[in-house]
């Protein structure tokens, strides 16, 4: 690692420079400081560590040959071993200088952006999550558009209808898939810091909206051969300094299901409800119950082996207890109300995650009682975790 002494120079000054070097040390001292630095602030909640970074060696750079913090003649001189000895004010003083220093030059990088993705095969009607900073739009919904238009964010001449940017012929910014739903996520941090949250709460949001739809429709959803969208956009607010337009994928965060899923009227209100109550819950009950959301979506994208782990994970981040997983998870799904049929087969499917998860089997048929769960329960233990665990979420934030 090695940075010129104060701001970077413009191209072709020429003159005299300091050139500082540093090692494995330095680089896990900017691995810690840009950690701590995301976090002595709220303003950094959706701030990525890579910027963070970005300030901590920048602001390095910068006061290096500043004379209120570092003894100039030692730094340009090289009389000490490194850039701290050459340390000019105390300790405390000279970390709350630089500290506020990498605190200002953060928050010149963070501002209000919006990330736009679509999805197929979700019918609905435009609705907002408050508690969630997530809008769920129709595509032909032109009016729910616009009111992300009026409220300040600069989408430019990209719409559900028609979506491009600058020229017609430009394909970069049309969606690889066709779609029925528009999910906008919207954040206040570093543009790969936003995106990050956003991921994670479009992903909460689909599995609670995925858990409604299936509880009440009369067949389960199938997932089809059609490519799952990975379509990304992210665009600034007006208020932002930076009014860059990102497009970018993002990894798969709803699967492309052979039906239409159609979330009513009621369907929509209940997934409402589920964000009230949850708001409602202490923040260890809403980590963990977000956590739940969080890897039944994983479970949902992903398949066979890893689809099943994925589902057994997010009843395990909701119910489980270190020490006795299997009894808190048993006795947390009788606590929610869920039948004794359920907590009888969950019982069989921990044997089967244990199978899975310490190389007793490689996949879910391979379970040598797979057979016999199916002759006793007269269903599939893939269906049947995926419905456990889509039960335990939906009713938690009520009765957790």
């Amino acid at each position: 690692m090695q940075f010129l002494a104060g701001w970077t120079p413009a191209r072709g000054v020429s003159g005299i420079s300091v050139s500082w070097w540093g090692g494995t040390t330095l680089h896990y001292a900017i691995e810690g400081a840009a950690a701590l630095l995301a976090q002595s602030d709220s303003r950094f909640h959706e701030c990525d560590i890579d910027t963070a970074k970005e300030v901590v060696r920048d602001i390095l750079q910068a006061t290096s040959i500043d004379s209120r913090v570092f003894n100039t003649t030692d730094a340009t001189f090289g009389r000490k071993a490194t850039l701290f000895d050459c340390l000019f004010a105390p300790v405390p003083e000279a970390s709350r200088a630089i500290s506020g220093l990498m605190q200002q030059a953060l928050s010149a990088r963070i501002g209000k952006r919006c990330m736009v993705c679509v999805v197929p095969r979700l019918i609905c009607r435009s609705f907002v999550i408050p508690e969630a900073d997530i809008h769920v739009l129709a595509k032909g919904d032109e009016s729910a558009w616009m009111r992300l238009v009026d409220s300040g964010y600069c989408l430019g001449t990209w719409r559900p209808e028609s979506p491009n940017l600058r020229r017609q012929s430009d394909q970069v910014y049309y969606p690889r898939t066709d779609f029925d739903s528009i999910l906008v996520a919207t954040g206040h941090g570093t543009m790969n810091g936003t995106k990050t949250s956003g991921l994670l709460r479009l992903r909460e949001l689909l599995a609670v909206v995925f858990a409604v739809a299936s509880r009440k429709a009369k067949y389960s959803y199938m997932k089809s051969m059609g490519e799952p969208s990975t379509f990304c956009i992210q665009y600034p607010h007006e208020t932002c300094a930076d009014d860059s337009v990102c497009r970018s994928d993002v990894d798969v965060f709803f699967p492309f299901y052979a039906s239409k899923i159609d979330l009513d009227n009621s369907s929509v209100g209940l997934v409402a409800d589920w964000y009230s109550n949850l708001a409602k819950k202490s923040a260890e009950q809403q980590g963990r119950i977000r956590k739940a959301a969080h890897f039944l979506n994983l479970g949902m994208c992903s398949k066979n082996t890893e689809a099943f782990i994925n589902c057994f994970v997010s009843m395990d981040a909701l119910l489980g207890r270190r020490g006795s997983v299997e009894a808190s998870i048993l006795d947390g799904l009788a606590a929610l109300g869920l039948d004794q049929v359920s907590v009888k087969k969950a019982k069989w499917l921990f044997e089967l995650r244990n199978e899975l998860v310490h190389g007793g089997s490689r996949s879910v048929d391979e379970w040598p009682r797979y057979s016999n769960y199916v002759r006793f329960f007269r269903s599939d233990p893939m269906s049947d975790v995926l419905a456990i665990a889509q039960s335990a979420l939906l009713d938690a934030p009520q009765r957790l």
